[in-house]
């Protein structure tokens, strides 16, 4: 791509020397060539010069690679200095594509991890890059840090200021454990959750936190594979409160016995280690006569649909287990 300026008088002058040099002046005659090199004068329109003997009123500048024109400066016949920037263009055989990572994302992602770009106006296509740098420095308004993409464009789908979507693909481990966010709760100097040590057992631990999405904590020390913790969907905890407790009331207490009681009941349906039977009144805790199914672990006696029996049971896990079951009796009340 070329473009026609013209020439600054200083030039014109420089010019006038080459043209009128002798083999007497040769050293100035280089001195005026090299400045007009250093003025970006194309070498060919320099010799063309130099030969022709002849100034030229116009001279043609030109640009060293093709591109787009992004920013014009300047008019037909307007005045220049090199101090002014006439114009600029930009290669978009290629484009940039910045993201913004926050700093828990920070750690997660590092120069040459895969990078896979979807664009919303271009549904369909998809982009596959590398991060090829990542800024030193936080923004002090968003607390990010700008990574930069280089994508190939050579077709020019891709424009200026376009919106993407992207997956970055980490070379860090892929297993790590992890808990809700809604279970850890955050006390300034600490950061807590309440582990299910046993069924109806709880107690507030510290936790070491690590990285972070929208959904989880990675936990660095504090637990381990398997446990079980208090997710906000099981259990609320007033969030000032929590700030100014240490939760001590969510210590593991004395073992306490399973609630238990004895009844008579109708079997209605048996199913493997499944019963189901209508059982009457429970007048200690006020519940009347109903219909329910208990896991059965007291296989001593033979049991069969419609019979009458006397039993004890207990409240385990949200489960009615029944613990024993006593002879037939007459119908007499019990607990």
């Amino acid at each position: 791509m070329n473009f026609e300026i013209i020439m600054l008088n200083n030039a014109k002058r420089i010019l006038e020397l080459v043209i009128y040099t002798t083999s007497d002046i040769l050293p100035l005659y280089f001195s005026a060539k090299n400045k007009l090199l250093a003025l970006d004068i194309d070498p060919a329109t320099i010799k063309r010069i130099a030969d022709n003997r002849k100034s030229e009123q116009y001279i043609t500048f030109f640009a060293p690679q093709d591109g787009i024109i992004s920013h014009l400066n300047s008019n037909e016949g307007e005045f220049v200095t090199p101090q002014n920037e006439i114009l600029s263009l930009a290669d978009l055989s290629s484009v940039w594509l910045e993201i913004e990572l926050t700093e828990q994302q920070l750690a997660w992602v590092k120069p040459g991890d895969d990078v896979q770009v979807t664009i919303s106006a271009l549904p369909g296509h998809e982009y596959f890059a590398e991060v090829d740098f990542i800024y030193p420095f936080l923004d002090s308004k968003s607390n990010t840090a700008m990574a930069r993409l280089t994508m190939n464009n050579s077709n020019h789908r891709l424009k200026p200021d376009m919106v993407a979507d992207i997956t970055i693909s980490s070379n860090q481990p892929q297993s790590v454990l992890t808990v809700p966010k809604s279970a850890v709760i955050r006390l300034g100097n600490s950061d807590r959750v309440v582990w299910a040590m046993n069924p109806g057992e709880y107690k507030s631990i510290n936790v070491e936190l690590g990285h972070a999405n929208d959904q989880y904590f990675e936990i660095i020390s504090g637990l381990e594979p398997g446990d079980k913790v208090v997710t906000s969907a099981q259990f609320l905890l007033d969030s000032e409160s929590s700030r100014a407790s240490d939760l001590s009331s969510y210590e593991v207490k004395a073992d306490k016995p399973a609630p238990s009681a004895r009844t008579f009941g109708v079997i209605q349906a048996i199913e493997g280690d499944l019963i189901t039977i209508n059982r009457d009144a429970i007048a200690k805790w006020n519940r009347p006569a109903a219909t329910v199914e208990f896991k059965l672990n007291d296989d001593s006696k033979p049991l069969k649909v419609k019979d009458k029996i006397d039993f004890t049971f207990i409240i385990q896990d949200g489960d009615f287990i029944v613990t024993e079951v006593h002879q037939l009796l007459n119908e007499v009340g019990h607990d």
